[in-house]
């Protein structure tokens, strides 16, 4: 990913053809952009592909997807790789709020969620401009990012919530920190705002930073931060206790995620042998590529995933992808997912054992049922293409 443009670059990018035209802007967006985007996918897919941290590559990819930046939004599509890049692929082991500030300031998150124009009624703007109060970050925050849904927030709360933000943009090209976040006082909602039920007075910047900061801490983003991560690790159905002991070592530790992943991999049910999740195709088809020695092309996997209706950055909502199995559970994605591993099969059979892939892979966790089929394949391509498709590769 080295070399891959810092995301100021696009911002500037895009700001400069704004000022120029619409028809400007989207031919930079179905051209430049797109293309940026697809570099950033194809680096991500090689990284997970490629690594021998896998644990932390999949950390990252469930953190991307908690912050959702989607380049569905087209103003956002050349940003999304570089809001995971520089925001969130730091801080997976660090600490829960460093990675909520980053996130949220971050240029990427600011534009996808309509931050960057915010502006304050009674700012000095907000008396002659035209955009008013924009509310999309300040409740994306709460409902998906710290508290959730439950966490006890009103519609007021979002709109206090909101006026703390206003002034949270980036910096335009005259500024040394060019394309970067950066806090505009003339955009700010002057006086005290109260967020719930502690008040923050008057402070600019530091009045969301402060909020963040107690956001990060409160019991609820504990209790919805682990409830996520045991759905995404463990089962759709988590087990309550599980929960619980993920929630008491984020708030123990002051959310220190290396922490939280540590006990996340000593729970008994990390280590069940029923395998509870089913693998989006995303998993799947970087688990297919692993199995077979890595070496992808990464170009084909874009096309395998365009059909799969799963691109990197291209989440369907600031909710991410869902994360239970029967959203990747049905006969179009079965068939499709066969015809993937029979052509993995086909092209790279040559020199593999498929029995010795199918320890290496599924191992204990194969049924008698899965060895016997592969057992008794007619050749070597069969064979394979059966490891690859059993249901077992499928889950995890």
């Amino acid at each position: 990913m080295r070399g891959l443009p810092p995301g100021s670059e696009n911002v500037l990018d895009w700001w400069d053809a704004v000022t120029q035209s619409v028809a400007e802007l989207v031919r930079r967006i179905g051209n430049d952009y797109a293309a940026l985007w697809q570099r950033e996918a194809e680096a991500r897919l090689q990284a997970a592909v490629d690594s021998d941290e896998p644990f932390r590559e999949r950390l990252v990819w469930f953190w991307g997807n908690h912050f959702t930046v989607s380049g569905r939004k087209a103003v956002a599509i050349g940003m999304a790789g570089a809001h995971e890049r520089e925001a969130v692929r730091p801080h997976v082991t660090g600490r829960f709020a460093d990675m909520l500030h980053a996130a949220v300031s971050h240029p990427g998150m600011l534009f996808y969620l309509d931050n960057y124009s915010s502006v304050g009624s009674k700012s000095r703007r907000g008396t002659y401009s035209a955009r008013g109060l924009n509310e999309n970050l300040a409740r994306e925050i709460l409902e998906l990012h710290t508290i959730g849904v439950d966490g006890g927030y009103t519609q007021q709360d979002v709109r206090e919530f909101a006026k703390m933000l206003t002034g949270w943009t980036f910096a335009r090209a005259y500024y040394d920190n060019a394309g970067e976040f950066a806090f505009r006082k003339d955009f700010h909602e002057p006086g005290p705002k109260t967020l719930l039920g502690v008040t923050y007075e008057e402070a600019g910047e530091d009045e969301a930073r402060a909020a963040l900061d107690r956001l990060a801490r409160a019991p609820a983003t504990a209790r919805h931060v682990a409830t996520k991560l045991a759905r995404h690790f463990l089962a759709d159905t988590p087990r309550d206790d599980a929960i619980a002991r993920l929630e008491k070592v984020f708030l123990d530790t002051d959310g220190d995620l290396a922490a939280v992943s540590q006990a996340l991999i000593e729970l008994p049910e990390a280590w069940d042998p029923v395998q509870h999740k089913v693998k989006n195709h995303q998993e799947y088809v970087v688990a297919v590529m692993r199995a077979v020695g890595g070496d992808a092309d990464t170009g084909m996997l874009f096309e395998t995933l365009t059909s799969f209706g799963q691109l990197p950055f291209m989440a369907p909502s600031p909710a991410g992808w869902p994360d239970v199995s029967t959203a990747w559970v049905d006969p179009d994605s079965a068939l499709r997912r066969a015809r993937f591993a029979a052509y993995i099969a086909s092209e790279r059979h040559a020199g593999l054992d498929p029995m010795r892939v199918a320890r290496d892979t599924i191992g204990g966790l194969a049924s008698d049922e899965t060895l016997a089929r592969v057992a008794g394949a007619d050749n070597a391509e069969q064979a394979l293409a059966l490891v690859l498709a059993s249901p077992n590769l499928q889950r995890r």
